[in-house]
């Protein structure tokens, strides 16, 4: 490379580790784990090596008119955790993570929720395996007073619904006036409770009880189960087919979203039996 490359410091609050050429254009990445290991091997004079001779190219990247599948297939594929994003001058306009993807994701479910289904369930439609059932119950079984149950039955495989239970459950809590970090968080463990359902299990339901001071949300299904919890809980690791990481899912990130939105996090498994999660999120 004949253009000088430097350490990218402040254009956008980008983290420190895309290397720009002199036209602030993309050429490389470095980590703090790379220079470490220069230090390592060369001591002192590492420090004088050519960013170049240290950092990572080519770079993956995306750009601003992707769509969330080709983003989540690429996280998948390459194992990052992070990816920046470029416009067609290969300038660098800001960077995008799985976590951001699926917060992004819940924010769209909202866009197109409808609601009206929610109150109004026919008779025939209660027949439905698929449709919410609502229970405006009395006490849970912490003994704390339930404002209301919620319950979908969810097919294994069935992408063509996927996420409505998710959306339905974030358009009742914005109805009982829950704070918007709360819905938040409730809909991305949601979404993800419920995509891991539709893409691993047989048939599973997703059981949310609303409380005065939390929401508890249960996934349970019928499955192959998870033989290795703490393998399936690391960030990436993922036991989905080809077919469905073409789709642009199973980018082994489910599990781990729906920990770290939850207060309380329980997982249980087991191998040609299923899976059950709960999960507590207070306000």
């Amino acid at each position: 490379m004949s253009s000088p490359i430097f350490l990218h410091v402040s254009l956008l609050q980008i983290p420190n580790d895309f290397a720009l050429d002199e036209n602030k254009k993309l050429v490389g990445i470095i980590s703090v784990l790379d220079i470490i290991k220069v230090l390592e091997h060369e001591g002192k004079e590492g420090l004088d090596m050519p960013l170049e001779d240290v950092m990572t190219y080519p770079v993956e990247t995306l750009l601003p008119e992707e769509d969330i599948v080709k983003a989540f297939y690429k996280f998948k594929k390459y194992g990052f955790g992070r990816l920046p994003v470029i416009d067609t001058s290969n300038r660098v306009i800001g960077i995008i993570t799985p976590m951001e993807l699926a917060e992004g994701f819940a924010r769209y479910l909202g866009i197109q929720e409808n609601t009206e289904n929610i109150t109004k369930i026919s008779d025939a439609d209660r027949q439905d395996d698929n449709v919410i059932k609502l229970e405006n119950s009395a006490d849970n079984e912490e003994g704390d007073k339930a404002l209301l149950n919620m319950r979908f039955n969810i097919i294994g495989g069935d992408f063509n619904r996927a996420g409505e239970a998710s959306g339905q459950i974030k358009a009742k809590l914005k109805q009982l006036g829950i704070d918007s970090e709360t819905i938040r968080r409730a809909a991305i463990a949601s979404y993800e409770a419920e995509m891991n359902i539709v893409i691993h299990a047989y048939e599973g339901a997703l059981m949310v009880t609303v409380a005065e001071k939390y929401i508890k949300i249960i996934a349970k299904d019928k499955g192959p189960g998870i033989p290795n919890i703490e393998l399936a809980m690391q960030e990436g690791y993922s036991t989905a087919s080809d077919k469905i990481r073409e789709l642009g899912f199973g980018a082994g990130m489910g599990l781990p979203n729906m920990k770290r939105c939850s207060d309380e996090f329980e997982i249980q498994s087991e191998v040609g039996v299923g899976t059950s999660v709960k999960m507590v999120i207070r306000f």
